[in-house]
């Protein structure tokens, strides 16, 4: 090879639309790659002057080129093990006895006395409109221990011989910060809020071994990169398991870029224990590669909206009566954790959906800002769902940012309508107002709360249109196609230092890129989930496809 030829592009996209995602948000015919990274942005005719003789030449036949999507928020591990777990989010689970059938099937499939675990239920989704309970369960696994976590992982059910092994009886008191859910006469009926409540089960599910960890890490990356996510900012993994995702990476077979927060699980610690696990946790946020890095920590403050568990300002219209919601951590505890990682130079995620969670933990974040400035330190919320007037200047004033889920809007918006009224669901993850206030947003999925695929978000966050009624809440807070991939595209290099690297198609870039068979910006917003991903580029090394 000639010396001229070495230093010519690897890879040329001709004839396409190439929307880049710029300030501008400026649309091109064509794209150059060489090694990793972008080089040409342009015109076909201009681009074709740059081939060598080894250069790759795709012809994109007018199909529409844009950045790899970043997903501001997910769960990647916990999405890879649930595929191989009973998914009870199938569209096919309409009725507890569809989702009884389906734990059925897999018993008779398990050995007797393993575990049956499973996922996804939704019942807003079920025609009896109720929890599964034990006794639905023990009919068709009386040799079994069941455990089934609902779609938003913070309530789950088990069933009777599950309830025996974890010592869990009439008489058990409730845990702090959860809830044993118990019937008129005090009897446990299997569903259990919050992991103070569910970890009494959960802790004795087998764990996955470094070998399972690492196929549900592989199983993940094939599923996001069919659906053209390049990235994602996962949230919530313990120390241990850093380990699987650096042998995957090792091993070449890391084909998304992984931001992985710690999670500090304050439920399940004491104060001296959660001051020592921050102490000792070693390397901070930002240090890695540019395939995996360590991320922010990662508290939970409360629960979810669709369960009920989410820290409200105003009570639950559904379900028993003056329900707020669960604090999941004590003020006082969230203050002392914050202000000891605030001084240690901690970038903090914290999961708050409820209005009244995010108040509590703005008044905790205006304390550290007094002692160290946060600002610049891109600390955010997760979830985010009912912000006040005084929230938003907070937010601003401390340049903290919002890891938002439009999907939810699709998938449990009628859940939101059915516990908290149409009001409150009408103004919930207000997409709009955050950009308007000039807070820097991402777009995820919470996968798997929600379906992964970026193309459901997007076409959430421009519909906000429910999955069951299909009404669309909130008309005001729609965002338009642009606005909704930028979101889901530079959205999410905010929250990861990373805006400079990625996210947009700009020389000098990353080559993270996705080929769809239709226009993005012109097909009709509801067939926006439909459009295929033909193919999936991460430093310019094809991932998914064959285009």
């Amino acid at each position: 090879m000639s010396l001229l030829d070495s230093l010519k592009p690897d890879l040329i996209l001709l004839n396409g639309k190439v929307v880049t995602v710029d300030d501008r948000f400026s649309v091109a015919e064509a794209a150059a790659v060489k090694g990793e990274r972008i080089v040409a942005v342009g015109s076909s005719a201009d681009l074709k002057r740059l081939k060598g003789a080894r250069t790759r030449v795709i012809n994109l036949e007018g199909k529409t080129l844009i950045p790899g999507f970043n997903e501001g928020h997910l769960h990647m591990m916990s999405t890879g093990q649930g595929l191989m777990q009973v998914n009870l989010q199938d569209r096919r689970v309409n009725t507890i006895s569809d989702l009884v059938q389906a734990v059925a099937d897999r018993a008779a499939a398990t050995p007797a006395g393993q575990w049956v675990e499973g996922w996804g239920w939704d019942q807003s989704k079920l025609e009896e409109n109720r929890f599964p309970t034990r006794w639905d369960l023990d009919r068709v696994s009386p040799k079994h221990p069941v455990y089934l976590t609902r779609t938003c992982f913070h309530i789950a059910v088990a069933n009777s011989k599950a309830l025996e092994l974890a010592g869990i009886a009439k008489g058990t008191p409730q845990p702090e910060g959860g809830e044993i859910v118990k019937d008129e006469e005090g009897e446990p009926t299997g569903a259990l809020l919050e992991r103070p409540a569910f970890s009494l089960v959960e802790r004795l599910v087998p764990k996955p071994d470094l070998q399972q960890k690492k196929t549900a890490v592989k199983a993940a990356c094939a599923a996001f990169n069919a659906a053209g996510i390049t990235s994602v900012n996962d949230g919530g993994l313990d120390v241990a398991d850093f380990q699987p995702y650096q042998e995957v990476m090792n091993e070449g077979e890391l084909t998304v870029r992984v931001y992985g927060m710690v999670r500090l699980e304050l439920r399940e610690l004491s104060d001296d224990e959660a001051v020592g696990y921050l102490k000792h946790i070693g390397p901070r946020n930002g240090f890695g590669d540019d395939m995996f890095k360590i991320g922010a920590v990662k508290i939970t403050m409360d629960g979810g909206v669709g369960g009920r568990t989410a820290l409200m300002r105003t009570p639950y219209v559904a379900g028993r009566e003056n329900n707020f919601g669960i604090q999941s951590v004590a003020q006082d505890r969230l203050r002392k954790i914050i202000t000891l990682a605030n001084r240690m130079g901690w970038q903090m995620a914290i999961h708050a959906a409820g209005g009244k969670a995010m108040d509590n933990v703005l008044s905790v974040f205006k304390e550290a800002d007094a002692e160290i400035p946060i600002k610049g330190r891109r600390w955010y919320l997760v979830h985010a769902y009912d912000p006040s007037p005084g929230n938003f200047e907070d937010l601003k004033r401390m340049g903290v940012g919002v890891a938002a889920n439009p999907g939810f809007i699709h998938f449990v918006g009628d859940s939101f309508v059915f516990n908290m009224g149409r009001e409150w669901a009408e103004r919930a993850c207000p997409l709009k107002d955050y950009l308007s206030h000039g807070i820097a947003v991402s777009g995820g999925s919470d996968a798997a709360v929600t379906p992964y695929p970026p193309l459901f978000g997007i076409y959430a966050a421009v519909t906000r249109k429910t999955q069951l009624s299909g009404d669309v809440l909130g008309p005001d807070q729609c965002l338009s196609v642009p606005e909704a991939l930028r979101v889901f595209t530079m959205g999410g290099t905010w929250m990861t230092f990373e805006e400079h690297a990625k996210g947009s198609i700009e020389p000098g870039k990353l080559a993270d890129m996705v080929i769809l068979g239709e226009d993005i910006l012109s097909v009709h917003p509801d067939r926006i989930p439909e459009i295929p991903v033909l193919a999936t580029y991460v430093g310019g090394k094809r991932v998914h496809g064959d285009f």
